[in-house]
């Protein structure tokens, strides 16, 4: 969903919603199977028996053929006092961000969100973030919105919480809208993150620099959101006071 206000975009919190709604429907309890180790499960969902395959793959809530998944496991502290991993499997344009822990039974599915990857962009990273040494879930460009002349790309942090993925912040990192005739009217959105984790006596901080162009100027302004341990949540500041600034134009300088 894209919405200009006052030249700038998105309403953040609604989409939040939104998309925490998109994600979870159909997500329903049910018993967690046991593997032997992360590999052991990945090996599964590429050759493992079709029965066991299949069984898996509804517990991770993958769905449809698996056939040229990407995988990649991560073992970081995501909880504490409880050994976990973060499987990453990839079909195309979705990305799919799966948490096994390790309990006497071996290791247990706990939860998996997916994130859109219609570029290359799309990145996934583990930060001890808002109660280091514990890691949160930073993903760059998951891709909400594309389209012909239309692109918003979000900055979404997912934190482990009472065994569920949780979005803790989710705001755009960038967006385009393209107008016609070609560059006449385009509007353009980037924003740079700065992640500062928590300090003995001061909650995690997230600086946002956004930089919003139309035509040939841009206008600069800045954030922070700061984490609040009591809602488990980033809450935004006040925007700083716009600096605006014409940009060159290499073809007539």
């Amino acid at each position: 969903m894209l919405s200009l206000r006052g030249g700038r975009f998105f309403r953040q919190v609604l989409h939040a919603l939104l998309f925490v709604s998109c994600v979870r429907v159909g997500a329903v309890a049910q018993e967690s199977l046991p593997v032997h180790s992360p590999e052991d499960a990945v090996r599964i969902l590429q050759s493992g028996k079709a029965e066991e395959k299949a069984r898996l793959a509804k517990q991770f809530h993958l769905d449809g053929d698996l056939t040229g998944m990407e995988f990649s496991v991560i073992y970081r502290p995501l909880d504490a006092g409880r050994k976990t991993a973060v499987i990453t499997a990839r079909l195309f344009d979705v990305i799919t961000v799966i948490v096994l822990k390790h309990t006497r039974q071996g290791w247990l599915y706990e939860d998996s969100l997916p994130f859109w990857a219609w570029t290359d962009k799309l990145s996934m990273n583990l930060k001890p973030l808002t109660e280091p040494p514990l890691n949160d879930i930073v993903i760059h460009q998951h891709v909400t919105t594309h389209g012909t002349g239309l692109y918003e790309a979000h900055f979404v942090v997912v934190k482990l919480i009472d065994s569920r993925l949780r979005i803790v912040l989710d705001t755009v990192e960038e967006a385009h809208i393209s107008g016609w005739p070609r560059d006449e009217g385009d509007i353009e959105q980037k924003s740079v993150f700065k992640l500062t984790p928590a300090k003995k006596d001061e909650p995690a901080d997230i600086e946002e620099e956004e930089t919003v162009r139309t035509g040939s100027f841009a206008e600069v302004r800045k954030r922070d959101f700061t984490w609040i341990p009591e809602f488990k949540i980033f809450e935004p500041s006040e925007w700083s006071s716009a600096q605006t600034k014409k940009l060159r134009n290499d073809a007539n300088p």
